[in-house]
């Protein structure tokens, strides 16, 4: 299974510390790595979906590629505080990898959407 004690890589504050991109490896073991050989990049995010704890995620998963990478995408409301969180999930190598964008307090959808729009901008920046 996914180890929810995960390695922070990358990890980027607004200059207010209203809104963050953090990108932490997900350690899976040899058995989740064969189901993301066999189910893709979307039945891992699924299984981190599912372990996100404090997460309440919100609408269905979305599959993206940016640069020639596949991603899985959700949204949803960080239990302890209520702020928006989209979490974008992908592969590389033997590697699963979560991106996490986390908006403001209490943010109306459109600042809660230019957070994401800034996590997809990093997701295309992104060099493995």
């Amino acid at each position: 299974g996914e180890s929810r004690h995960p390695r922070r890589v990358v990890w980027l504050v607004r200059k207010d510390y209203r809104a963050s991109i953090a990108v932490e490896e997900v350690r899976v073991d040899t058995r989740a790595m064969r189901g993301v050989r066999e189910d893709g990049v979307c039945g891992v995010a699924a299984r981190v979906r599912s372990a996100s704890a404090g997460v309440t995620a919100s609408g269905t998963t979305e599959e993206f590629a940016v640069s020639g990478r596949t991603y899985c995408a959700w949204e949803g409301i960080q239990a302890d505080d209520g702020r928006p969180v989209r979490v974008a999930v992908c592969v590389e190598g033997d590697r699963v990898y979560e991106v996490r964008a986390v908006g403001p307090s209490g943010a109306a959808r459109p600042d809660a959407e230019r957070v994401f729009r800034a996590q997809q901008k990093f997701l295309e920046s992104l060099r493995w």
